[in-house]
């Protein structure tokens, strides 16, 4: 097993160390962890659980903020876009 990722215990499948927590997924959309958990249940969220918690893919977590814009607020990509080079 490579030092870049780890075995979820609950699927078999290995989880690369880039996924984020419930905590830092909840951090980055500005909401609860209990509502993480709700969009990983009802599938807005690509997630494993692990035996330590459950672990949220990160470009699911992009792709959710992206939809989320709502009119007027800038998404994290579009400010990184407007930062001069």
């Amino acid at each position: 097993m490579s030092s870049r990722g780890k075995q979820a215990e609950a699927t078999g499948v290995w989880v690369p160390d880039s996924w984020l927590t419930v905590g830092q997924a909840a951090m980055q959309l500005q909401r609860s962890a209990q509502r993480v958990r709700q969009f990983a249940e009802n599938g807005r969220l690509q997630s494993v659980k692990t035996r330590l918690g459950r672990l949220i893919d990160p470009a699911s977590l992009e792709r959710l903020l992206e939809t989320r814009t709502r009119v007027g607020q800038v998404t994290p990509t579009q400010k990184a876009e407007a930062l001069p080079a």
